[in-house]
């Protein structure tokens, strides 16, 4: 087995492709180092088959073409899952296969200090915005470079978790293999200018989905917990919006009820396609109904504990709303565990859909 996998990930035309082997071939002469190269790419020229074919004779290659990749960490794991060296290289840029980088990068694996290496940035290359939604994920801070290091067995322990559908492949691979001792690689703050690009619209919202599964894979029922939440204070702007609109055509007991349907229909609705969108497949007829009889339990323990506060407690009987919040939040907490273990659990016929991996074979969703 080899010590090291190069992944070369290639977006558009291969024109360039052929004398970017060249220069990895000089730069792994000149660290002295055994690799194999791993081109994925889905426009395969006669000159790029033909470099491949040449490098063979003196390092092993592989010319991998995936039909449509879902995004850029689809296209990684195509690669990884093609090598065999004991640690995995992935360099996406032609910035990153200077002879000291690919040294730097492989290094911290061969004397076994981590088992994840990133290259990054000086500063960082998120906005504001973006590093504060990544902070709870990841202390790192540049993530778009694309140029990083894993070792084969961190890889295979999270393969089956990864989603090829996610935008930021650095971003996938450091939370889904639990990688805690990262070690930071600086590139040339003169490649910053060139590595930076607009983002489009869908790309932000990708980048959103994915933000939503790693912050349910990290901090599983705390981030359900706290759509839950959301979903819910949306309920009340929905209820109080059609409570004003329905008392202009009904009188005031109709219009409260048909205001509340309307609420829970549309919190339905948002956690079963949002909360919890791995739901989002079975019947819905049937989960509605289960997600009327949870809301009825949750308003059943909110009343109740609202009642015993006030009647058992002399500070809550003078302070009914008070002992009214808190029956809100039990209440909610029942709703809550009802609907994450019930009406929206994740029953084993669910676990067990096998889903298709980027190499085409068929793999087991992580229930």
């Amino acid at each position: 087995m080899l010590p090291l996998s190069i992944i070369l990930p290639i977006s558009g035309e291969t024109d360039n492709s052929a004398s970017l082997l060249s220069q990895l071939e000089q730069a792994l002469i000149d660290v002295g180092l055994s690799a194999e190269i791993i081109l994925v790419t889905e426009h395969v020229s006669a000159e790029l088959s033909q470099a491949c074919q040449q490098l063979n004779q003196t390092i092993p290659v592989q010319l991998i073409s995936p039909p449509r990749p879902e995004s850029s960490t689809a296209v990684i794991m195509e690669g990884m899952q093609a090598g065999s060296g004991q640690n995995i290289l992935v360099l996406d840029t032609a910035y990153c296969q200077s002879p000291e980088i690919i040294k730097s990068l492989y290094s911290p694996l061969q004397d076994q200090q981590t088992d994840f290496v990133l290259a990054t940035f000086p500063g960082n290359t998120h906005s504001m915005f973006a590093g504060w939604l990544t902070r709870p994920l990841t202390k790192t801070k540049a993530l778009q470079t694309g140029c990083f290091a894993i070792s084969r067995n961190r890889f295979e322990q999270c393969r089956e978790i990864l989603n090829p559908a996610s935008p930021q492949p650095v971003l996938e691979f450091l939370v889904k293999s639990r990688s805690q001792a990262v070690v930071e690689v600086p590139l040339p703050a003169g490649d910053l200018q060139s590595h930076q690009r607009g983002v489009s619209f869908s790309e932000r919202v990708r980048w959103g989905v994915q933000l939503k599964e790693l912050y349910e894979f990290k901090f599983k029922n705390y981030a359900y917990f706290l759509q839950f939440a959301i979903v819910g204070s949306s309920g009340v702007i929905v209820n109080l919006l059609a409570l004003s609109l329905l008392l202009n055509w009904m009188i005031r007991p109709v219009a409260v009820a048909m205001a509340i349907w309307i609420a829970m229909t549309s919190n339905f609705l948002l956690n079963r396609h949002v909360t919890f969108s791995y739901a989002r497949h079975a019947p819905i007829l049937k989960q509605y109904l289960a997600y009327c009889g949870s809301c009825l339990t949750g308003n059943f323990f909110n009343w109740l504990t609202t009642l015993v506060l006030c009647g058992s407690i002399s500070y809550f009987a003078e302070r009914t709303l008070i002992a009214a919040l808190i029956g809100i939040l039990v209440g909610m907490g029942f709703n809550f565990l009802l609907c994450r273990l019930l009406v929206f659990g994740k029953h084993k016929a669910d676990a067990t859909v096998p889903k298709t991996n980027p190499a085409g074979k068929s793999q087991s969703s992580p229930g």
